[in-house]
C-alpha cells in the first residue's frame, strides 16, 4: 500500500503477521509530522530496521505516528508480539 500525502510518502508491505513500512519526508526544508494507518494485520511490535538510521515514530491505536525530519527516510518492521 502506498500513501501520499504532500511531502511525506509511505509504503506498507505485509506478509503474514508482519510488515516493513517505509516512511519518507521529500522536503529538503521542513519536517514533517506523520500518522499513518496501518493494516490490522501489520504487527505490533516496532523495531526501525537498519540501526544508526533515521526512526523514533511511534506505535500506538494501529498507527504510526511521529516526526519525520527533512530529507530523511524510516524504515521500521511490525511483527506479532
Amino acid at each position: 500500500k502506498l500513501t501520499t500525502n504532500g511531502d511525506v510518502t509511505a509504503a506498507v508491505w505485509t506478509v503474514e503477521k508482519e510488515a516493513l513500512v517505509v516512511v519518507a519526508n521529500l522536503s529538503e526544508t521542513a519536517a514533517q509530522s506523520v500518522s499513518l494507518t496501518l493494516p490490522k494485520d501489520a504487527g505490533s511490535a516496532l523495531k526501525p530496521e537498519f540501526k544508526d538510521r533515521p526512526s523514533g515514530l511511534k506505535l500506538g491505536d494501529g498507527r504510526l505516528t511521529g516526526e519525520v525530519g527533512k530529507a530523511e527516510v524510516h524504515v521500521y518492521r511490525l511483527t506479532a508480539r
